[in-house]
């Protein structure tokens, strides 16, 4: 990303959010502010406050890039069409929970690499707040620049391989077959049994290859950040390779540079 001309990464969770911008000064080269929330206001009441004492918030840049942790529909490109994106989005995810509040928006973001676009919700109030401080706004999915770089790793070797990416208590598996989405869905997980449980799940439904193939996992900074979890990462990659011989993870120094969230840290390398 262009340090002369930067752009703000604001990350929106469940119940989250944090702010990132590329700064030469810092570990990184990126200077990174998780917002500690206040639980009597929503989520968008705790942006506009974070722009009253938000550090990064507080630089004068006019470009934001606005990553959402949302229930996604992925579509081929060839069959999207945005009129019916909507009505797609909300039938595919009838009863799903909304984000903070009840008026939310449909928008999309097309997955290049992938031949794919992504659907997902964003909170209304949310997209008002961001849209008064910045010039220019881009939205995208959390896992898109997740995806893009397993994309990349899934032509090395002759290996058939199945990826996952644990964060905020919610395993996302996914895998690629001729240059498109084989493969994707996400789970809510609150222990490595769950997680052993889902994997092997879609393991066994896709009819991957205990001997020969393989698994990618990846965890974000908060999920080994104490002793606890570490021991219960220990123990998913133990009870994994009881069942696949061939599973992989990065260690926790490989992608957690500045203390980043995996997806945002593979964002400013993409």
């Amino acid at each position: 990303m262009n340090q002369y001309n930067p752009t703000i990464i604001i990350r929106i969770g469940q119940n989250a959010l944090s702010f990132a911008v590329a700064d030469p000064s810092k570990e990184g080269g990126i200077a990174f502010e998780p917002y500690v929330l206040r639980s009597n206001m929503s989520l968008s009441a705790n942006l506009r406050e974070a722009f009253q004492k938000s550090p990064l918030l507080g630089r004068d840049i006019e470009q934001a890039q606005v990553i959402v942790d949302a229930p996604v529909l992925l579509v081929p490109s060839g069959e999207f069409d945005e009129k019916q994106a909507e009505t797609l989005y909300q039938h595919t995810f009838a009863g799903e929970k909304t984000m903070g509040v009840e008026q939310t928006r449909i928008v999309h973001s097309e997955l290049e690499k992938l031949n794919a676009v992504a659907i997902f919700k964003m909170n209304s109030d949310l997209r008002l707040v961001i849209g008064d401080h910045f010039t220019e706004v881009r939205y995208q999915h959390l896992m898109q620049a997740v995806w893009n770089h397993f994309y990349a790793k899934n032509f090395t070797g002759t290996q058939r391989k199945l990826f996952a990416y644990l964060h905020d208590k919610r395993l996302e598996i996914f895998c690629f077959d001729v240059g498109r989405f084989r493969f994707s869905n996400a789970y809510e997980v609150s222990n490595s049994r769950d997680a052993v449980y889902f994997l092997l799940a879609v393991w066994k439904q896709l009819g991957f290859d205990a001997q020969n193939d393989e698994i990618h996992l990846v965890f974000d900074t908060e999920t080994v950040a104490t002793a606890d979890a570490q021991n219960d990462r220990d123990t998913l990659m133990e009870t994994l390779r009881r069942y696949v011989k061939n599973v992989h993870a990065p260690e926790t120094s490989e992608t957690s540079a500045s203390n980043l969230p995996f997806d945002l840290k593979i964002l400013f390398e993409d």
